[in-house]
């Protein structure tokens, strides 16, 4: 009686010395066979543990509530990616190369080194040695290289002439990793804390859009740490990938939605200038997401200080963001008025000429791609990491989508879901975007023939997950309050897992 009266008294308490048990448990099923065999590295086994302990220290800032959700999320994400900084290179994660190399041209700008050309630009000798003698390949090779070559400060600082292309058209989305370049050059870093801390820098500037995404969030803040959280999201935000921009801006700006629709103020002037100004620097830069940024057209008209206006506002916002896009994309049109397209190595491709003329070999296409892709997609959604090198088992995707689920679910005391109507205007936006994500990457990356739509990732899905959110919250399924908690602690403990076997997967490379 005793027993059962103290773990009544002392579930939380129990869960998770239990969970971190498991975390535990997994570390060592998963890394005693490395370490036995001499593969693994003596900093990235310190970082694990590290990874291990934090654990029930999450669980006890959670429990202590002193802290917002919006606070919660920064600090948990902030050590989940330190984590992914440090086992997953530079360069290891997907077009990171480009990436890096469009920051550094921002930050030769940011130090007045004017005269890059699209495939020759100024960086430091040892900058280029370190890019170019990294590999994309995750591997225990892989970090006894880093190990062996990682020193603090740059050893040869010789400006050269490097041949490395970068993005031309997208120069705010670099800001921040260029900030961290321009400051490790600054500092005389070596090559490789350069790039990481281009890549903190970055995360940085993501972990910014998450506050106030979250505070602005009227209900289901913790839908979106969930959203942030998902390990997929992380391994991308801890680079320098300007996906920072694009997921962190398009969580903002839904956030921004949400609080002019269910927020006491009225819409005036000033809430639109900066809905205005959200739209012209978040949505041209993934066009594809204009779907989230559409959710503008559902705002009450009562909620507008001059309601006889509310219409015309919306459709200058359609204005604004319609032109915004094509005034940033318009150099990248040649894809959708030439008669043939390359995906590269000289591959022939599809164009937009061919897909209006051949409708029903294209919905063909689209139709076996739903079938063969679908499980691809929800699993990407989470777990596929490097460049498609490491795939984390169903045993991590399921309950990491689970909790993500289970955190879209409404709160009692939370305003009543949206109405039928709005539900199926969110599921008419989320099919604009997954269209528009198979048709560029049907432009893009499919080679002429394929059976099925190529190139497309579930990660790609994730700015969209806020529309899902909204369909899915109901009357007949809520949850508690608890669940915040629970969903703070899962989050992490299931990326640290995933963590762990994807180094027991790279070691056995």
């Amino acid at each position: 009686m005793k027993i059962r009266d103290f773990l009544q008294s002392h579930k939380f308490l129990v869960c998770i010395i239990l969970l971190s048990l498991v975390v535990a448990l997994s570390a060592v099923a998963l890394l005693f066979k490395a370490i036995a065999g001499g593969l693994m590295v003596w900093w990235l086994l310190v970082l694990l543990i590290l990874g291990v302990a934090a654990i029930p220290f999450i669980a006890f800032i959670v429990r202590k509530k002193k802290l917002s959700i919006q606070a919660l999320t920064v600090i948990i994400s902030a050590i989940l990616a330190l984590l992914y900084l440090f086992v997953f290179p530079p360069n290891t994660v997907p077009d990171e190369p480009l990436h890096y190399s469009t920051a550094y041209h921002i930050s030769n700008q940011m130090m007045f080194k004017f005269g890059d050309e699209d495939y020759a630009m100024r960086m430091r000798a040892e900058d280029d040695a370190f890019v170019q003698g990294t590999s994309h390949a995750l591997s225990a090779g892989q970090y006894a290289h880093i190990s062996r070559n990682n020193h603090l400060f740059c050893k040869n600082s010789e400006e050269i002439i490097a041949n490395r292309g970068y993005i031309l058209n997208k120069n705010i989305v670099y800001v921040a990793p260029a900030i961290g370049i321009t400051l490790g050059r600054l500092c005389n870093l070596s090559g490789y804390w350069t790039y990481q801390l281009g890549r903190l820098f970055n995360f940085i500037s993501f972990l910014a859009f998450v506050y106030f995404a979250i505070k602005l969030m009227p209900f289901g803040k913790i839908a979106l740490a969930a959203i942030v959280m998902l390990p997929i999201n992380l391994h991308i935000m801890a680079s320098v990938s300007y996906d920072v921009f694009s997921v962190g801006g398009i969580l903002l700006l839904f956030a921004y939605i949400m609080n002019l629709w269910y927020g006491e103020k009225k819409i005036g002037l000033k809430q639109l200038g900066l809905l205005a100004l959200m739209i012209i620097l978040v949505v041209p830069q993934k066009a594809v997401y204009i779907g989230v940024a559409a959710l503008v057209l559902l705002l009450p008209k009562e909620k507008f200080a001059n309601p006889k206006l509310h219409l015309l506002f919306k459709c200058l916002l359609g204005v604004i963001a319609l032109a915004s896009i094509f005034i940033l994309q318009a150099q990248n049109s040649s894809k959708l008025v030439s008669d043939s397209v390359s995906t590269g190595d000289d591959v022939a491709g599809y164009s937009l000429q061919y897909v209006f003329a051949h409708p029903g070999a294209i919905a063909k296409m689209l139709f076996y791609t739903i079938c063969y892709k679908t499980d691809f997609y929800i699993k990407s959604l989470t777990a596929y990491f490097g460049w498609f090198q490491v795939e984390a088992p169903w045993l991590m995707a399921v309950p990491t989508i689970i909790v993500v689920l289970l955190a879209f679910m409404r709160k009692k005391n939370e305003p009543k879901p949206q109405d039928m109507l709005s539900k199926l205007y969110c599921v008419f936006l989320f099919l604009v975007v997954f269209l528009a994500i198979e048709l560029l990457l049907l432009l893009d990356h499919t080679p002429f023939g394929s059976v099925c739509i190529e190139g497309v990732q579930g990660r790609y899905f994730i700015p969209a997950l806020p529309l899902v959110f909204l369909v899915l919250r109901n009357n007949v399924i809520t949850v508690s309050e608890k669940m915040d908690d629970a969903v703070l602690i899962l989050m992490p403990a299931l990326n640290i897992i995933t963590l762990l076997f994807c180094v027991f997967r790279i070691m056995m490379f």
